[in-house]
């Protein structure tokens, strides 16, 4: 992945509580930056400390007041770079 190193899971094991110290934890056991995780149906693009945490949301039942959503991710390099794109 040009660089970078790329973790996709649904997300579940991470909790509602504490759920990025979670993520960064699981990035640092697997030796990953990017992850890219599901399961609360709510947008996250975050960047912390070289590490990417991401959640596209979701596109048919989004929760916590957030619209249906969809990421874009592109990666170039050691660049990251993450949209959040919204449906109407």
């Amino acid at each position: 992945m040009e660089g970078r190193h790329l973790l996709i899971t649904h997300g579940q094991f991470f909790g509602y509580f504490d759920r990025e110290k979670k993520m960064v934890q699981f990035l640092k056991k697997y030796n990953g930056d990017v992850l890219i995780s599901g399961h609360t149906h709510m947008p996250l693009a975050k960047e912390e400390n070289g590490l990417w945490l991401i959640n596209p949301g979701s596109t048919s039942w989004p929760r916590g007041g957030s619209k249906r959503s969809y990421a874009v991710v592109t990666i170039d390099d050691k660049n990251v770079d993450v949209m959040i794109k919204t449906l109407e």
